[in-house]
């Protein structure tokens, strides 16, 4: 999950990211540690493409979160890697 802490404890909408501790073959997968702040058990990849916006009521829990930082590097390597397909085309 990303987003800031209060936004989450407020109850409004957070981004919903994926990760995924195998490669998927993804355009600039971007490599997360493990930390206890993002709750990942293993070193993942976020996988950019696989986000949504949802109200934080619909989710059971809250596994973690990430850093603004990191959030920005994502969103970045998937913008890269999707112009890079469109100027290939």
């Amino acid at each position: 999950m990303v987003d800031d802490p209060p936004t989450i404890r407020a109850g409004g909408r957070v981004m919903v990211l994926a990760f995924s501790t195998r490669d998927r073959g993804e355009p600039r997968q971007v490599f997360v540690a493990p930390t206890a702040t993002n709750g990942l058990k293993k070193p993942s990849s976020a996988v950019p493409r696989w986000y949504f916006l949802v109200d934080r009521s619909q989710l059971d829990e809250h596994k973690g979160r990430i850093t603004g930082k990191q959030l920005t590097d994502i969103l970045l390597a998937y913008e890269a890697a999707y112009l890079a397909d469109d100027d290939s085309d």
